[in-house]
């Protein structure tokens, strides 16, 4: 069926944070359910478990 449109937006924002910002890295805060998602796209885990707005969250960075 293809790549979910989820995963397309968010490669087309990497894309476009590279291409018009020539940003070589992002970093992200996720609620730590999304996890897999995000490593699917690229980004790696960069920090412990923290309580955001009383959700569990992560650092998560993607590098070119």
């Amino acid at each position: 069926m293809g790549v979910q449109l989820h995963k397309k937006i968010m490669l087309f924002a990497i894309d476009t944070a590279v291409k018009e910002f020539n940003a070589t890295r992002i970093d992200i805060e996720a609620q730590e359910y999304a996890k897999e998602f995000y490593e699917k796209v690229g980004f790696k885990q960069s920090s412990d478990t923290f309580l955001l707005d009383g959700i569990d969250h992560i650092k998560m960075t993607w590098i070119k």
